[in-house]
């Protein structure tokens, strides 16, 4: 009798858990980026040596209940994306004339869009994602000086795989501006686009 109420209760509890598990969906994310990028402004266009971006996002899923039993709907907030690319340019020197320039870019930003993520099985994820990325941009020329800084609207979308808390991803980034030249005036437009790819850190 003792073990036919044991079970029972077991049972019970099992049965209450099963129909109170939403899956396994995670929404706070960190993710730090290697990204490959290129920029053109007129007839100048440059690929940069390297680059690198940390992000912090929150997924708001839309539903409590996965659709199908493993997707669910969600609106993606990027509160806070910094990143960093380092390109060469070329200046002109009055003695030597033509010769390479470090060139530094660091832009700032948030984004928010549609995300759909996946719970298949277990504690895999899979995550696919479209944002807008308002982002104010900065580049400083280390051979003439040059200061340059504005707006960029990028578009952004990507796909994120994780087990756990862990996970890899890509997306692919493009976006266009006017910058603004902050000791001599004007502006000129200036176009970037490019991949970042990332590990994330899901909690």
């Amino acid at each position: 009798m003792k073990k036919f109420l044991i079970l029972t209760v077991l049972a019970c509890f099992i049965a209450a858990s099963a129909s109170a598990d939403d899956g396994y969906f995670r929404g706070k994310h960190r993710v730090i980026s290697y990204s490959s990028m290129e920029m053109s402004s007129g007839d100048l266009s440059l690929k940069n040596n390297f680059g690198a971006a940390f992000s912090t996002t929150r997924t708001y899923f839309l539903h409590k209940k996965p659709i199908a039993g493993l997707m669910k709907i969600g609106i993606d907030a990027t509160w806070m994306d910094l990143s960093y690319n380092s390109f060469t340019t070329m200046v002109l020197d009055e003695e030597a004339g033509l010769v390479e320039s470090p060139l530094h870019q660091a832009e700032i930003g948030v984004q928010a869009g549609l995300s759909l993520t996946f719970n298949p099985v277990d504690k895999l994820n899979v995550a696919l994602y479209c944002r807008y990325a308002p982002t104010f941009s900065a580049s400083f020329n280390t051979g003439d000086g040059t200061i340059l800084g504005g707006y960029m609207g990028y578009i952004v979308a990507g796909g994120r795989v994780s087990y756990g808390f862990i996970g890899l991803g890509c997306e692919y980034r493009s976006g266009s501006g006017e910058m603004n030249d902050f000791l001599e005036g004007g502006t000129s437009p200036l176009k970037t686009d490019g991949l970042r790819a990332y590990v994330s850190f899901s909690f």
